[in-house]
């Protein structure tokens, strides 16, 4: 049985796991799809799975965000 490894490892390990929707309320209110685009596109990590849901570390998308943040 072949095993990859987590897609990301928390810097810290007390880190919260976030499912898609607030993911998406902490990059701007952008939709769930656009989420799902960014993860596609290798812009965020593969999600963790817990049970079956989908979820990202906290870490991994407030590391996004300064990279690709506009100013307004």
């Amino acid at each position: 049985m072949n095993i990859s490894p987590s897609p990301s490892i928390p810097e810290c390990p007390d880190d919260d796991l976030l499912d898609f929707g607030k993911v998406a309320e902490k990059l701007g209110n952008v939709s769930v799809r656009t989420v799902r685009r960014l993860i596609a596109g290798g812009d965020l990590p593969n999600p963790v799975y817990v049970l079956s849901s989908p979820r990202l570390y906290r870490s991994d998308v407030v590391r996004f965000l300064p990279k690709n943040s506009h100013p307004v």
